[in-house]
């Protein structure tokens, strides 16, 4: 009735496809190489790769090739010797030296290594199907502190500075507009925040009925009236003025940035200590008008701002970027969108950490950049991300059983395919498909629980 199948311990759920986008390139002719090598930029020769197919040539052309070379090579010798000819009768102080000669890139007997689009020189890849030795994860126990009230953990975040300047600002903002007083006060910002947090908790599907007899909530009816909490919601400012001023020029969010920064730095402010981590992206959700809106299908809220978010393995974020579209700012941006994104948020994270990400962010050269990092970094992969996949020769899925392993590797990377109800392919520098564990799972063919190795 059970079977004994297996899937490697660092499996998880997938995430949104992230497809990348190409452009079109220019044939690139010896004399647009000349003309690009005189000028001194070779920024544009981001596509010269020599494939090993084009050497694949017949015998004859072969000579052909080789002779009319030579016939060159005499070409450049007679010239050579007219010229040398020439300078002999002109006086020493007027021959001036020859420049540097212009050496044209020396075109490899085979493809190993390419060129990027930053200029700088990568590897060939070749994957072997050998075992892979896992790094160490023997992290020590998370110290643990006293539990404080709920509303001293709510100061942490917002202190009595900041709710004073909420305050302010909100009743600067009533006054700009209707002309008259709201007389806004500290305590009630904080008692609207606390509705708010509440109402995240315990949501209901129209906002009335948190006050209407049958359903209200007395956490929420007992601290404000309905007409006060709407008043003070659409009154609700941060910032003083109605237009951004010349430092936030630019910034979408410039009307909300003080409340993000005041979340930030106090996430930045907790203890990291080496363990487990995890990046992923998330939706706040946002219905109203704003650039950054977008609807990521497959979500529990798909419609809001897309915020890239960095978690420890008990859920508590440590820092976050909402993405701001092509003007959002990250490190490493020439290794795409995902993988700046995993070391912009990485940089806090103790040397020897773990962590874990799916395949909107996943690619071979964010496993060996973190490698280098001296950071464990694991996530499943599209297979289209592979480079130099021509090599790799994985089982198709129907020959494959549940719970089978197989794995290449090219150090410091393991490309590891699992067998589940689908197959999963991942991508880590820590761990191969070594180590397994024992979960139940039900099979649809046998209609029962079966022991499944992960």
């Amino acid at each position: 009735m059970f079977e004994h199948v297996s899937r490697p311990e660092y499996a998880y759920g997938m995430a949104a496809f992230f497809g990348s986008s190409t452009r079109s390139r220019a044939p690139l002719t010896d004399n647009y190489i000349s003309e690009l090598l005189n000028n001194g930029d070779v920024s544009e020769i981001e596509d010269f790769d020599i494939d090993e197919d084009d050497f694949d040539l017949e015998p004859n052309i072969l000579f052909a090739l080789a002779a009319e070379e030579n016939c060159s090579n005499e070409e450049q010798d007679d010239k050579q010797d007219v010229i040398e000819d020439e300078s002999s009768s002109i006086p020493e102080s007027v021959v001036e030296p020859p420049e540097a000669p212009i050496i044209p890139p020396s075109i490899p007997s085979g493809r190993t290594t390419r060129t990027s689009r930053q200029g700088s020189t990568t590897r060939r890849r070749v994957w072997k199907q050998v075992p892979f030795e896992d790094g160490p994860h023997n992290y020590m126990p998370i110290p643990t502190k006293p539990v404080r009230r709920p509303v001293d953990y709510f100061r942490d975040y917002f202190d009595d500075d900041f709710i004073e300047k909420i305050s302010h600002c909100t009743n600067l903002y009533y006054l700009r507009s209707t002309g008259r007083e709201l007389k806004y006060t500290s305590t009630e910002i904080t008692k609207l925040l606390a509705i708010h947090i509440i109402m995240g908790c315990v949501p209901y599907p129209r906002l009335p009925m948190y006050w209407r007899a049958g359903t209200k909530s007395g956490l929420i009816c007992n601290i404000m009236s309905r007409d006060r909490y709407l008043t003070l919601r659409n009154a609700l400012h941060v910032v003083e003025g109605d237009s951004a001023p010349d430092s936030e020029k630019g910034n979408v969010l410039w009307k909300v940035q003080p409340m993000i920064d005041k979340v930030k730095d106090t996430c930045n402010k907790l203890e990291r200590v080496p363990g487990f981590y995890s990046i992923d992206e998330q939706m706040i959700p946002f219905t109203g008008r704003c650039k950054l809106r977008q609807v990521v299908k497959n979500k529990p809220r798909p419609v809001g701002l897309k915020n890239f978010v960095m978690t420890t393995s008990e859920g508590l974020m440590l820092d976050f970027a909402i993405y701001e579209g092509v003007k959002t700012m990250f490190v490493e941006s020439n290794l795409g969108l995902g993988p700046s994104v995993i070391l912009s948020l990485a940089k806090s994270i103790p040397p020897g950490s773990c962590v874990y990400h799916d395949r909107y962010f996943t690619t071979v050269p964010l496993i060996e950049e973190m490698e280098k990092l001296n950071l464990h970094s694991t996530g499943t992969i599209m297979q289209n991300r592979i480079p130099d996949r021509a090599t790799i020769k994985f089982k198709k899925d129907s020959a494959m059983r549940r719970g089978e392993c197989q794995q290449f590797v090219c150090e410091p990377t393991v490309l590891v395919k699992w067998k589940d109800n689908k197959s999963v392919l991942l991508a880590s520098n820590c761990t191969g498909a070594s180590h397994t564990t024992s979960v139940k799972r039900w099979d649809k063919t046998s209609n029962s629980e079966e022991i499944r190795r992960l």
